[in-house]
């Protein structure tokens, strides 16, 4: 773990009027945001127009991992031409890109963004052994956050751990530790769910806020059922009578 784990977390932020998050009516939705959640470009852009309606987290590993694998997943790199662009690297042009993107998410939310301590002792002996050893700073990022909570007696708050790789996170036995692990899409479903109005407000906003190129409401309703958001995506189709592109024109 890098140096960073090491320091001692501060307590989780209050706003000063109880934020209004419906998936926790008595409380305050967490969620610790993977780096497989913040990569595809649509889809985070979505999570961030919805980020009224809980409190993204993430870590300085996280934050590591968005960075070395942003062009591989923008540009949609795979094989030989991943192996020929790893082999010409450095690529100045593209980290400037990443780090500008990773600003953009710590602008948006703001300094309590960042967790920190979850390299602690007392938290690594709470990863459940089936957690992949490649996950297990994502794990400890969840479980510090519950930790934080339970520390300053907020029971009531809600945890998620938003990543793409459930299998890897041991979901059953997260949720042991009342972490629930979930998929980016079925987390924006579970957001719609609670709060129609609001979300369609949101994606409204993610199709105005992209000009150039302009990107359609069919655009954006081919992301997000790449990543299953399959509730969302029905109703939306049928609200706005678009149809979604073909899958091969998807966009992350």
């Amino acid at each position: 773990m890098p140096s960073q784990n090491r320091s001692t977390s501060k307590s989780p932020r209050r706003a000063a009027v109880v934020p209004d998050h419906p998936l926790t009516p008595t409380g305050s939705t967490y969620a610790i945001l993977d780096a497989n959640a913040l990569l595809p470009p649509r889809l985070s852009d979505v999570l961030f127009d919805l980020r009224d309606l809980y409190f993204p987290r993430w870590t300085v590993d996280i934050e590591t991992e968005f960075l070395r694998n942003w062009a591989q997943v923008v540009k949609r790199l795979k094989g030989a031409e991943l192996k020929a662009y790893k082999a010409a690297s450095p690529h100045a042009d593209d980290k400037c890109k990443a780090e500008k993107r990773l600003n953009a998410y710590r602008n948006a939310v703001g300094d309590e963004y960042r967790l920190i301590g979850y390299g602690a002792n007392h938290i690594a002996k709470q990863v459940p052994t089936a957690v992949n050893k490649g996950d297990i700073h994502v794990a400890q990022a969840a479980i510090l956050m519950r930790h934080l909570l339970a520390c300053e007696g907020m029971v009531s708050d809600r945890i998620f751990l938003v990543s793409s790789n459930v299998k890897h996170l041991a979901a059953k036995d997260m949720a042991g530790l009342g972490i629930e692990v979930i998929r980016p899409g079925a987390f924006v479903d579970l957001l719609f769910q609670s709060a129609q109005d609001r979300v369609s407000e949101a994606l409204e906003k993610a199709v105005s806020d992209l000009t150039n190129p302009p990107y359609t409401k069919g655009d954006l309703l081919g992301s997000l059922s790449l990543h299953g958001a399959k509730a969302t995506v029905k109703h939306f189709c049928k609200a706005w009578s678009v149809r979604r592109p073909p899958i091969k024109e998807r966009q992350l």
